[in-house]
């Protein structure tokens, strides 16, 4: 923030603060260093605030990686108000968009996001499809659960083991059903003990 400190002081508190989540918000701009980014949108995420959403979905789009987790996890912790914009960044051109604004309706823990992430288990990158199965399962919602089912036989291993953890948070008797089938017919050691723990947890749950 410019100014002198006399100035600020004779400011009344709530110009001040004002002023000063104006500067957070630039802070997250391009140009800026990239610490002094990562910072800005964990702040913003801190402050929970709608004009917050503005700012973070543009650093959704960060060249930095770390940049574009925390303005998703910013997003998330924003929440419902969230949503809507982030519903219309899973049909950017570029998968990298899609991969974090999925993360961050994960986390919104938005009813509304369900149908956009059960979209996303189709998407053409495996990355996206990854996150979006692993959205739904910390969403907690059932209603996902034949969509779930279907990317158990994903070609990537990746999306299969997101898949499974997801139906065994969310999952009912058809998704017990899928899991035991594929726990049979699965190629990769690794994805059969996921499968394995998702079966666990759902018998856990039935009891």
């Amino acid at each position: 923030m410019t100014g002198k400190t006399e100035d600020i002081d004779n400011q009344p508190v709530e110009d001040n603060i004002e002023k000063a989540k104006g500067e957070i918000a630039r802070s997250t701009q391009a140009g800026n260093d990239p610490q002094v980014r990562l910072y800005g949108t964990l702040l913003l995420g801190q402050l929970r605030e709608f004009e917050g959403i503005d700012p973070l979905i543009q650093a959704i789009r960060d060249p930095d990686k770390k940049v574009r987790a925390q303005a998703a996890k910013a997003l998330g912790e924003i929440g419902d108000p969230s949503v809507d914009t982030l519903t219309r960044l899973m049909d950017d051109p570029d998968w990298k968009v899609r991969y974090r604004a999925a993360e961050a309706l994960g986390m919104t823990g938005s009813e509304k996001a369900v149908p956009f992430l059960i979209t996303a288990l189709l998407d053409q990158k495996d990355h996206v499809r990854y996150m979006a199965a692993k959205a739904i399962g910390e969403k907690g919602s059932g209603i996902a659960e034949k969509a779930l089912i279907a990317r158990l036989g994903d070609e990537n291993e990746f999306v299969r083991r997101s898949a499974a953890t997801a139906l065994g948070k969310t999952g009912g008797i058809a998704a017990k059903e899928a899991l035991q089938n594929s726990l049979v017919k699965e190629p990769s050691g690794e994805v059969r003990d996921v499968i394995g723990s998702a079966l666990e947890l759902l018998e856990k749950k039935a009891v």
